[in-house]
C-alpha cells in the first residue's frame, strides 16, 4: 500500500488528480453540514425523531434513506437528496431515447456535440425531479411532525419559508452533480459514483454508533455475538 502511495505522489499528474478528487469530496462533506432553513423548534423535533421510537416504522424508512444520504437526512442538510434525482433523470433520458428520434439522433449521429447537448438536457430534467423529490422528502418530515403541517404549504401564508426549504434541497443536488462532473473531468474515476460511495461510507460511523446504543444495552454483547 505504501508503495502505491509513493508512486502516486511521485507522478505529478496522478497526484494532482487524487488531491483534486479528495478536495471535491471534502467540499461535499462540508456541504453536508449546512442545514436547510429550519426553525429551532423544527430542529429540536428532527433530533427527537432520530433519538426516540415514537414513529418506529417511519424511523426505519428514514434510517434506510439516511444510510444512502451519508447522514444528511439526520441533519436535513442541503445535500440530503444526494445525486439520486440526477440518476433518475439519466434513467428517464435513456428510456426516452428509443422513443424520441431527436434524442436518438443526438446521441448516435451528432458526435461529441450531441452527447454534450444530451448531458445538458439531462441536467435540465434533473431540476424538476429534484424539486419533486424535495417535496416528497419534506412530506415525510411533515408526516413525522418535524415540519409543521400548518405552516409547510406552498400556497399558504408561509409559502416563502416552504419554498426556501425546497429550493435549498434542489440546489444542493445540482451542486453535487456539478462536483461530480468536476471529479470526472479533472479527478479520478466517475464523480457521481464517488459521491454516492463517499456518502455511504461517511454515514457508517453514525449507523454503527446508533446500532450499538440501541442493541448492546438491551441485549448485551454476548447475546449479540452468539
Amino acid at each position: 500500500m505504501w508503495n502505491i502511495l509513493r508512486r502516486i505522489m511521485a507522478a505529478p499528474d496522478l497526484r494532482n488528480k487524487v488531491l483534486f478528487t479528495l478536495a471535491m469530496l471534502l467540499v461535499f462533506r462540508v456541504l453536508a453540514q449546512i442545514i436547510v432553513p429550519l426553525t429551532p423548534a423544527e430542529l429540536s423535533r428532527l433530533h427527537e425523531l432520530f433519538t426516540n421510537n415514537s414513529h418506529q416504522n417511519l424511523n426505519q424508512l428514514i434510517n434506510l434513506q439516511d444510510i444512502f444520504a451519508g447522514g444528511s437526512l439526520r441533519t436535513f442538510s442541503i445535500v440530503a437528496l444526494g445525486v439520486y434525482p440526477y440518476i433518475t433523470a439519466t434513467i428517464v433520458m435513456q428510456l426516452l431515447t428509443p422513443i424520441i428520434p431527436a434524442l436518438q439522433n443526438m446521441q448516435q449521429t451528432q458526435g461529441e456535440a450531441g452527447r454534450l447537448r444530451f448531458s445538458q438536457i439531462t441536467r435540465i430534467v434533473t431540476v424538476p425531479l429534484a424539486f419533486l423529490q424535495a417535496l416528497a422528502q419534506s412530506a415525510i418530515y411533515v408526516n413525522a411532525r418535524v415540519l409543521d403541517p400548518a405552516t409547510f404549504n406552498l400556497f399558504g401564508p408561509n409559502w416563502l419559508a416552504t419554498l426556501a426549504i425546497l429550493v435549498s434541497l434542489t440546489t444542493g443536488t445540482l451542486i453535487l452533480v456539478w462536483l461530480g462532473e468536476l471529479i470526472t473531468e479533472h479527478g479520478i474515476g466517475n464523480g457521481i459514483s464517488l459521491i454516492i460511495f463517499a456518502g455511504i461510507v461517511s454515514g457508517m460511523p453514525s449507523q454503527v454508533r446508533q446500532w450499538y446504543l440501541e442493541t448492546i444495552p438491551k441485549r448485551g454483547l454476548p447475546a449479540v455475538l452468539s
